[in-house]
């Protein structure tokens, strides 16, 4: 039996969101997961999961004379993410969420948040400039009115004007 069956279960997860979404959407998904989990784990959101995990991988070390983490090399903290990656990377990857997620005001990208906090088992994430999960949320948002702007007859989120032939 392996010290960490969590990091064993994100293997299947992981699979599985590629197998039902693709590979492009799923590496898409893991990469910005990543992203933003390390970003939580700076300021140590994720601290008291992280050091356990890290601890379990290296009990067999005795000498503690300096911190656990700044002597981990960045493949096992990413190993300890691995988790936490896949959880969210499969909210990141559902259309469903997505759309919401790409909403153009912050309160109605609420539920996607409270997804989020309650798949991810921590405190309701805040919307701070700079974090990487709401730079994510705004990226997804621009992306969509990209999108929209393309289409014949869009001039804006209230007008619509015919695609084809003149105005009367």
């Amino acid at each position: 039996m392996t010290p960490l069956p969590e990091i064993t279960a994100a293997q299947r997860r992981h699979r599985r969101l590629i197998r039902r979404r693709g590979t492009e959407t799923g590496r898409a998904a893991i990469g910005d997961a990543a992203t933003i989990i390390a970003g939580w784990s700076e300021p140590d959101q994720l601290h008291e999961r992280r050091q356990c995990r890290i601890d379990s991988l290296l009990a067999t070390r005795s000498d503690h004379t300096e911190p656990l983490e700044r002597r981990v090399e960045p493949s096992v903290l990413a190993m300890v993410d691995y988790p936490e990656v896949a959880t969210l990377a499969t909210l990141l990857a559902d259309p469903h969420w997505r759309s919401i997620a790409s909403a153009d005001h912050q309160a109605d990208r609420l539920p996607f948040e409270l997804e989020a906090a309650r798949r991810l088992d921590l405190a309701p994430i805040e919307s701070v400039v700079g974090d990487r999960f709401v730079c994510w949320e705004e990226g997804q948002a621009l992306a969509r009115r990209s999108r929209l702007n393309q289409q014949p007859g869009y001039r804006g989120p209230e007008v619509w004007l015919p695609a084809v032939g003149p105005v009367r």
